[in-house]
């Protein structure tokens, strides 16, 4: 029962992560 809210936590983590990345890189190329 415990995987599904690991999977959930690490999938939303990851997609923050990914986020986080685009954003900068984004601050990069506009700067």
């Amino acid at each position: 029962m415990l995987a599904i809210p690991f999977y959930l936590g690490f999938l939303m983590a990851f997609t923050l992560a990914t986020v986080a990345i685009y954003l900068a890189l984004v601050k990069i190329e506009l700067i």
